[in-house]
């Protein structure tokens, strides 16, 4: 597993990570204040959905299980969209 600063990435595809430049900084990775990390972080974590323009899922509780991103104009880039399950319960089945 490595870290790329996002600035240095140039698209992002299913199959491939396009950088700017060939090189990669093998400095330990230090998580800075409002960084998040998807692998770790927010996928398969319990979320509760609070939108109103769905609310046919209003107060249901749900797992992360992709997200969506994309480029702005300042190069930055933004979760755009967010996939979720059903949480599972845990128990017998009877």
């Amino acid at each position: 597993r490595i870290f790329v600063p996002i600035l240095r990435v140039t698209a992002i595809e299913p199959g491939a990570v396009t950088l700017s430049t060939g090189s990669v900084s093998l400095r330990r990775f230090s998580q800075r204040p409002g960084e998040v990390l998807v692998l770790g972080q927010v996928l398969e974590t319990r979320v509760r959905i609070n939108d109103p323009d769905l609310p046919e899922l209003v107060g249901l509780d749900v797992v992360v299980v992709d997200l969506g991103i994309e480029q702005t104009r300042t190069r930055d880039w933004t979760v755009t969209r967010v996939a979720v399950r059903p949480q599972r319960r845990l128990g017998r089945r009877s």
